[in-house]
C-alpha cells in the first residue's frame, strides 16, 4: 500500500500525461510479513465465525441455522348501533403489535445483523355516522385517527463486546450511552459483520371526511371533502453513533484508482486491506430526532347521470391541496447565488494566492476567490416556514361512461386524473451530521494509518449546528438538498372495453387500460432540464476524457479550504491538505463531489395494457375466471451518466416490475345457505 510510484517517475500527487501510471510492488508471494498485519484488522477479521462446510474455499463456506421468527398480535371490533330511524353509527377499533427476527448474515452475536427484534405497532380509531334528511340527501361524516410505530434495530444492541476490547478508541456521541462494535462491511465476498443501527418511526394522521348523496330527476350527485393532519417523527433514531467502517480492494490494487490494469492479475483483496487496517470508508453519525407536520384539504364533486335506459355518463372534479412541511431543522434548499463567509476568511483568501502556481502548474485556474453558495432553513432569516411551496394547481377531472349496444353487450370507457400525497420528509442539512472517515490524505494513492492506529477520528466528529450554522452549515462535505419547488406525483387513467354476454353462464370482458404518472422522484445530482442545477457541470468530453485518463481528474492538488477555522478539521475538505484535482472545477466547492437535488419532479412512467376476462358460471354454486394481460411498463426515473456528468435526458426504459404476459385462473364455490327446515326450525 505505502509502495506507490509514478511510471513516469512524477510525484504519485501529479501522475499525469501521456503515460504515466501509478503502479505499486506486490508482497513477495502475494503474502502479507506478518509484521505487517494489523491487531485491530485481525480483531475484524475474528467477528466473522470459521467455515463448517467447504472450508479450503474463498465463499460459500459457512452455513448457519437461524430460522426467521415472526410475532404479530391483531385485536379488532366494530359496533353498530342506531339513534334513530334516521341515524345510524358505527364505531372501528383495530390494534396490532409484531415483533420480528430475521439474521441475514446468519452470525452469531456480536456479528449478526439483519432485522433483529425489529417492532411494529398499529392503531387505528374510527367514528362513522350517517343521517338520512330524506328519501334523496344523505349525508356519511368519519373522524378517524391513526397511528403507526416501527423502531427498527439491525443488531445486537445489547451486546457487551466494546470497540475498546479490539483495539479501537471511537468518539462518544452524545446520542447514545451504547458502547457498540462498529459495523463492519466488505465489497468483493463477505456479507456485513455487526449491526449497530437504530432507527425509528412515528406516523399520525387524524382525518375528517365529509360526504353528500343527492338524487334529484336523472341525476346523482355526490359532493363533500376531506381534511387531515399528518405527522411524523423519528424518536430515538440515531443512526450509527457507535460507527461504521467499509474494506475494499484499494490499498491492495495494483492501481490506487481502478483494479484488473495488469493483464491476468485478479489484484486487490478486501480482507487483505482489513488485515492491514486501511478501511477505504467509514463514519459515525450524529443524528438529532426529526419532526414535521403537514395539513391537506381536498373537495370534490360529481355528477352520476342517467341519460336513457342505455346510457349512463358520470362526471366529476376533485380538488386536492398539501400544504408545505413544518417541522425542526428543515431545508428549504441552498441558495445558489449568496456570497458564503468562507470568502472575507483571510486565511482562506491567503491559501488562495498560496496554491495558484501549484494550480497553474497542471493547468487548472479555479474561479474561486468569491465561494458561492449555502443552505437555506425553513422559517429563518426570512425564509418560509413551510419547507415546500404549496401547489395550488392539483386540478382532477374524473370523466365516465356506460352504454349498452344491446340487451348482450355493453361499452364502458373512463378517464381521471388523480394525485399522490407526497411523503417527503425534507431535508435536514445541519440537524444530522456524519463525520466521514478520512482513508487517505492523498486521493487514495496512499492510506492513512489512524484505524490501524486505534484512533479512526484524531479530530473529533461533528455536532449539528442546525439554522445556527447559517450558509457555514454543511460545509466540507457532500450534501443532498430537498428544495422548495416540490410537485405532487399525478397520475392519468383510463380505460375503454367492452362487454359480451356469450352464453347465459358465460361473459367475455376486453378492454384496454392505461396509466400515465409524471412528477415522479428522480436522483437529479445536477440536476437536468427543467430543474436545477447543481455541482457537477462536466460535458460529455470531460468524462470521457476522464475514462480515458483517471488520473487527470483524480490528481491531488492544494486544497485551499484546509486550516479554515469554518471548515471543520473532521470534514473532508478540512482533513486533508491536498483534494481531487475535480474538486476545485465545480462551482460550489465548499460542498465537494456530489450536491443533490433529491426530490426533483421530472420522472414519468407509462403502463398501457390489454386485459381479458372470461367468466363461466355452472350450476352448483361453482364459476371460473380466466384473465390474461398483455402489457408494457416503461420508466424514466433515472439517468445513464449520473455524476460528474449527467445526461440532459432521462433514461426512459422497460420497468423492472415489467411482466408482459399476465394469465390467471381463478375458482369459487359459494357455499350454500342453511334452511330452517334443515336444521330443525332453529
Amino acid at each position: 500500500p505505502n509502495s506507490t510510484t509514478c511510471s513516469t517517475g512524477a510525484p504519485v500527487t501529479s501522475c499525469t500525461g501521456a503515460g504515466a501510471t501509478l503502479q505499486r510492488v506486490p508482497y513477495p508471494n502475494d503474502t502479507i510479513p506478518a509484521n505487517q498485519i494489523n491487531s485491530i484488522g485481525a480483531a475484524v477479521l475474528n467477528l466473522y465465525p470459521p467455515p463448517n462446510v467447504n472450508t479450503s474455499s474463498l465463499t460459500n463456506n459457512y452455513i448457519a441455522n437461524v430460522p426467521d421468527l415472526y410475532r404479530y398480535w391483531q385485536p379488532m371490533g366494530r359496533l353498530d348501533y342506531d339513534l334513530s330511524n334516521s341515524t345510524r353509527l358505527y364505531s372501528i377499533f383495530a390494534f396490532q403489535h409484531g415483533t420480528e427476527f430475521r439474521n441475514s448474515s446468519g452470525f452469531p452475536p456480536p456479528a449478526e445483523n439483519g432485522n433483529i427484534n425489529n417492532m411494529r405497532q398499529e392503531l387505528l380509531a374510527s367514528q362513522d355516522m350517517t343521517h338520512v334528511f330524506s328519501p334523496t340527501l344523505v349525508v356519511d361524516a368519519k373522524v378517524s385517527f391513526s397511528r403507526f410505530l416501527d423502531q427498527t434495530p439491525n443488531g445486537d444492541l445489547t451486546s457487551t463486546v466494546t470497540p475498546q476490547s479490539m483495539g479501537l478508541n471511537m468518539p462518544q456521541i452524545p446520542t447514545t450511552t451504547r458502547n457498540l462494535l462498529p459495523e463492519f462491511t466488505t465489497n468483493q465476498y463477505y456479507p456485513q459483520a455487526v449491526g449497530n443501527n437504530y432507527s425509528g418511526d412515528v406516523y399520525n394522521s387524524t382525518t375528517l371526511d365529509v360526504d353528500f348523496s343527492k338524487t334529484s330527476n336523472k341525476h346523482t350527485f355526490h359532493f363533500g371533502g376531506e381534511a387531515a393532519y399528518h405527522q411524523w417523527g423519528t424518536p430515538n433514531s440515531v443512526g450509527r453513533p457507535n460507527g461504521y467502517f467499509s474494506f475494499g480492494s484499494q490499498y491492495t490494487q495494483a492501481n490506487p484508482y481502478s483494479r484488473g490494469t495488469i493483464s491476468g492479475v485478479n489484484d486487490g483483496f478486501d480482507v487483505a486491506d482489513m488485515l492491514l487496517g486501511y478501511p477505504d470508508s467509514g463514519g459515525i453519525d450524529y443524528n438529532t430526532s426529526q419532526w414535521t407536520t403537514f395539513p391537506n384539504v381536498a373537495f370534490y364533486a360529481q355528477d352520476q347521470w342517467h341519460v336513457t335506459s342505455r346510457l349512463t355518463i358520470d362526471i366529476g372534479l376533485r380538488y386536492d391541496i398539501q400544504f408545505g412541511l413544518q417541522g425542526l431543522n428543515l431545508n428549504r434548499g441552498m441558495c445558489l447565488s449568496c456570497v458564503n463567509p468562507i470568502t472575507n476568511d483571510p486565511a482562506y483568501q491567503a491559501n488562495l494566492v498560496k496554491d495558484a502556481p501549484a494550480w497553474a502548474a497542471v493547468g487548472l485556474y479555479p474561479q474561486i476567490s468569491t465561494v458561492y453558495g449555502g443552505v437555506l432553513f425553513a422559517g429563518k432569516n426570512g425564509q418560509q416556514n413551510d419547507a415546500y411551496n404549496t401547489d395550488y394547481s392539483n386540478l382532477g377531472p374524473r370523466f365516465g361512461f356506460a352504454y349498452q349496444l344491446n340487451p348482450k353487450t355493453v361499452v364502458r370507457g373512463g378517464y381521471g386524473m388523480m394525485y399522490a400525497v407526497g411523503l417527503e420528509g425534507g431535508s435536514t442539512v445541519g440537524g444530522s451530521q456524519s463525520t466521514n472517515y478520512q482513508a487517505s490524505l492523498n486521493g487514495n494513492i496512499t492510506p492513512d494509518n489512524y484505524f490501524a492506529s486505534g484512533t479512526p477520528f484524531p479530530n473529533g466528529y461533528i455536532t449539528p449546528l442546525g439554522s445556527a450554522g447559517g450558509l457555514l452549515t454543511g460545509v466540507g462535505n457532500g450534501a443532498s438538498f430537498d428544495f422548495p419547488q416540490r410537485r405532487i406525483p399525478r397520475s392519468q387513467q383510463f380505460s375503454l372495453g367492452i362487454q359480451r354476454l356469450l352464453t347465459q353462464s358465460m361473459t367475455l370482458d376486453v378492454r384496454y387500460a392505461g396509466n400515465y404518472s409524471d412528477r415522479l422522484r428522480t436522483s437529479a445530482w445536477n440536476g437536468a432540464q427543467g430543474s436545477i442545477w447543481l455541482n457537477g457541470t462536466w460535458t460529455k468530453s470531460q468524462l470521457q476524457q476522464a475514462i480515458a485518463n483517471p488520473n487527470l481528474y483524480e490528481s491531488q492538488v492544494p486544497n485551499p479550504f484546509y486550516g479554515i477555522p469554518s471548515v471543520p478539521a473532521s470534514t473532508t475538505l478540512g482533513s486533508s491538505p491536498t483534494i481531487p484535482y475535480y474538486y476545485l472545477t465545480l462551482p460550489w466547492p465548499e460542498f465537494p463531489g456530489p450536491l443533490g437535488d433529491y426530490d426533483d419532479p421530472l420522472g414519468y412512467s407509462n403502463y398501457n395494457s390489454l386485459q381479458v376476462q372470461l367468466t363461466q358460471r355452472f350450476s352448483h354454486h361453482v364459476s371460473f375466471n380466466a384473465n390474461y394481460t398483455y402489457s408494457k411498463l416503461m420508466a424514466a426515473g433515472g439517468y445513464l451518466n449520473g455524476w460528474p456528468y449527467q445526461d440532459p435526458n432521462l433514461l426512459y426504459e422497460v420497468e423492472g416490475t415489467d411482466r408482459t404476459h399476465v394469465f390467471t385462473l381463478t375458482g369459487v364455490y359459494d357455499l350454500p345457505s342453511i334452511s330452517k327446515a334443515a336444521t330443525g326450525g332453529m
